[in-house]
């Protein structure tokens, strides 16, 4: 399947609840009522052209980096 068919599939068939029909498996997005797999690519795509943010995914040095940030900004508040 094509993005464009996946799409409309998800606002014909599941009235654009796009976030339950996936499922991460082997790191890739499985669309399950098919099985068809998508790369993070083409899964930020889908979630884009829902509106669910810009598409694009931190790394882990990325997420670390606001953990460390979070855990900083709260030693903070209860100092």
């Amino acid at each position: 399947m094509t993005i464009d068919q996946l799409e409309n599939t998800i606002r014909r068939e599941y009235g654009g609840a796009w976030f339950m029909l996936f499922h991460i498996v082997g790191g890739e997005h499985q669309f399950l009522p098919t099985g068809h797999k998508l790369t993070d690519k083409d899964y930020a795509e889908i979630k884009c052209r829902f509106g669910a943010g810009n598409g694009s995914y931190l790394t882990e040095e990325e997420r670390r980096i606001n953990q460390l940030r979070w855990k900083a900004d709260r030693a903070e508040k209860s100092a």
